[in-house]
């Protein structure tokens, strides 16, 4: 398999936490998907979980050679966890078919975080 394409992201917590102070779930809701806002929901950190999901949602843009064009959207790009609590990337919509028109087949995510930055980094590989 070769690298088709490569993203990463950087995030300070700070600045998700300010947008999410002043929109709360309607902010959630913009960039999550109907699985992720069950997990979102029970989060004590409701913020520092969605500083993660759009670090990485950006990172997965990015890789996918698109940033939110093209029919892209954060809500059809899906962060999951295997039982063993590594995330897995899931999409949906337009963006499978970029996936797809990539030639890719496998799709790795990194996602690391303290409490001032979180940063995602994914390879996907066709």
């Amino acid at each position: 398999m070769s690298i088709v394409g490569l993203g990463v992201d950087l995030i300070n917590v700070d600045r998700i936490r300010k947008i999410f102070l002043i929109y709360r779930n309607k902010f959630a809701r913009k960039i999550l998907s109907d699985k992720e806002m069950k997990e979102y929901e029970n989060q004590k950190d409701k913020a520092g979980f969605l500083a993660k999901r759009f670090c990485a949602k950006e990172a997965i843009s990015k890789a996918l050679g698109t940033g939110f064009k093209m029919g892209v959207h954060f809500n059809q790009l899906e962060i999951l966890h295997e039982k063993t609590g590594k995330p897995f990337i899931n999409l949906l919509g337009d963006s499978r078919s970029r996936f797809k028109f990539l030639g890719a087949r496998n799709a790795e995510i990194s996602i690391t975080d303290d409490r001032e930055y979180v940063c995602s980094v994914v390879i996907v590989e066709g």
